[in-house]
């Protein structure tokens, strides 16, 4: 974002996608970009406006991040100036926030009923102008929420080619924009391509950097190494979900500072078989985004494991894996709750795709969150899909779940899937060791 800031600053006018998915620090990233900046630029003062767009039921407001971004403008340090520039380039603008108009105000009737494309040409000039001279970075979170008319006029302000020192940072989660058909997909794409737009795309942490984030927040701690590993496999690397997991830990004394270093209090498998409630209600959210037919898939699936054949859970389903598929891959296609992993190849010889849970801890909480009764009937129907698909010993499972063997109650069920020797030949493909787990 510096090079982008830099290229602003002289005169050439920049759109900077933030993309990534909840949790991954598309906020934190831009909050401390902002914190590192001076306070002049070039020997002009440095202006920033943000807003951000919301959830709005029903048909909400019209550039609501625009015009939360612009009243900050005009009560910040250059208030004066930039309500001025409103006054005369964007009356339009100036009507939609009252509060910045003197008390005996005259409206001019004229202004009222204004079409949409004056407001895109007043907005325009006003900020061509304001940041003709003035460096200027407008900061616009959750797109993925945003209106029509908003994305319209980034892409108007996009196209334009005036000089202006203007830098527009723009984030949203690709997954959410995806699930809601938001327009700011098909701006992103098409500014992209033509070279009017950048995107960051923020990616998971590894777990060497899960590594330097705990060793920064519990420094001395001995069991470091086995408990990165554990918070990065049940995180998967999203900063938000270590750092939810981590004041979990230390909230219930899971961890805790014994002569001011850091100690594990509690096995270092078992301390994190709980989801916390804060990492529910996350997840909760997205779940709400799936239809009932989608989340009834997804529980099934969890059964299975974090990776998961698709004919597996169309026989538990009593479905055809045709239409299991279907399911599947609009949810991966989204990469909501799905990815595509290695195709499967059944005892039938019928190859179906195969699925992996973007996070291992949404397999958990939807295992978690189905009754006794349902689980045990799951495992059972698990159990004899899984016999009936690899009779052949065609693949050989390495690993077989042991809830499986439990709930199922018929452990004669798997004994030659289990029983099969070691030298049968194996497809090669990535089925045995996340199938059921």
């Amino acid at each position: 974002m510096q090079e982008r800031l830099d290229l602003a600053a002289a005169g050439q006018r920049q759109l900077c996608f933030v993309t990534g998915e909840p949790g991954i620090g598309k906020t934190r990233l831009v909050q401390e970009f902002l914190d590192t900046l001076p306070a002049r630029v070039n020997g002009a003062t440095l202006l920033v406006g943000w807003g951000q767009c919301i959830d709005q039921h029903g048909e909400g407001e019209a550039y609501l991040p625009i015009l939360e971004a612009l009243d900050r403008l005009a009560r910040g340090p250059m208030g004066d100036q930039v309500q001025k520039l409103l006054r005369r380039y964007a009356p339009l603008w100036l009507l939609q926030m009252p509060w910045l108009l003197p008390p005996d105000h005259v409206y001019d009737a004229e202004l009222v009923g204004s079409s949409p494309a004056r407001m895109l040409r007043e907005f325009c000039v006003f900020l061509e102008t304001l940041a003709a001279d003035t460096p200027l970075i407008l900061w616009l979170e959750d797109l993925h929420w945003g209106d029509k008319a908003t994305i319209d006029l980034l892409d108007a302000m996009a196209h334009r080619e005036d000089l202006a020192r203007l830098l527009v940072v723009a984030s949203y989660r690709p997954v959410d924009a995806a699930v809601l058909d938001a327009p700011v997909r098909q701006l992103k794409l098409s500014l992209v391509q033509h070279r009017r737009a950048a995107e960051l795309v923020l990616e998971l942490l590894d777990a060497e950097a899960v590594g330097e984030l705990l060793a920064a927040r519990f420094p001395g701690m001995s069991a470091l190494a086995e408990l990165t590993s554990l918070v990065h496999q049940a995180s998967d690397g999203n900063p938000l979900f270590v750092v939810t997991l981590t004041d979990y830990l230390v909230a219930h004394q899971l961890l805790s500072q014994q002569g001011g270093v850091w100690q594990v209090t509690a096995p270092i498998e078992t301390i994190l078989v709980e989801i916390p409630n804060s990492l529910k209600d996350i997840i909760e959210l997205q779940l709400q985004q799936a239809s009932a037919q989608e989340v009834s898939l997804l529980e099934t699936a969890s059964v299975v494991g974090t990776d998961f054949p698709a004919q597996a859970v169309a026989a538990m389903l009593g479905l055809e894996t045709d239409a299991v598929e279907l399911a599947c891959d609009r949810l991966a296609q989204h990469q909501q709750f799905l990815v595509l992993a290695n195709p499967v190849e059944w005892a039938d010889s019928n190859i179906g795709r195969g699925y992996q849970f973007v996070h291992d801890v949404y397999r958990r909480m939807l295992y978690n969150s189905l009754s006794p009764a349902r689980r045990q009937q799951l495992h059972r129907r698990a159990a004899i899909a899984i016999e009936l698909g690899y009779r052949d010993g065609r693949v050989r499972l390495q690993r077989i779940s042991p809830c499986i063997l439990n709930w199922a109650g018929n452990r004669s069920v798997l004994s030659p899937i289990c029983s099969w020797p070691q030298t049968r030949h194996t497809s090669g493909r990535r089925l045995a060791k996340p199938l059921l787990t």
